[in-house]
């Protein structure tokens, strides 16, 4: 079951991890709290998870979405205020998501780089 708060065509958000930044980031534990949350967020209309190496190892966390503000505040809660992945995913890993106009105008929600200033999820 999803949820359709608006017109707004579903969404793609992705968390791309990169463990060599944080070496002691639990990756199952991670991989856990992303299924429970794929399980219970009913915003969720499918996800996938890659890893991979280019110039370090990464690791992928897509989904798509009916409701990319919804969404977003569930991940950044329960996986960005997480008591032991928390500071470890800020510090390793970028969140974004597709605005309006797909790839063309996406969001960043969440970069490791500080200099990176992070865009609003719009409400609907």
């Amino acid at each position: 079951m999803t949820s359709t708060p608006d017109a707004r065509p579903p969404a793609e958000l992705q968390i791309q991890v990169h463990p060599d930044l944080a070496p002691e980031l639990d990756l199952q534990l991670l991989r856990e709290q992303v299924a429970a949350i794929v399980k219970a967020e009913p915003s969720v209309i499918r996800s996938k998870t890659d890893e991979g190496e280019d110039e370090g190892r990464y690791l992928n966390f897509a989904f798509k979405t009916s409701d990319r503000a919804r969404l977003w505040r569930t991940l950044e809660a329960q996986l960005y205020g997480h008591p032991q992945l928390g500071a470890l995913l800020r510090q390793s890993s970028m969140a974004l998501c597709t605005g309006d106009d797909d790839w063309d105008d996406y969001l960043v929600l969440w970069h490791f780089n500080p200099d990176i200033e992070p865009d609003g999820v719009d409400e609907p």
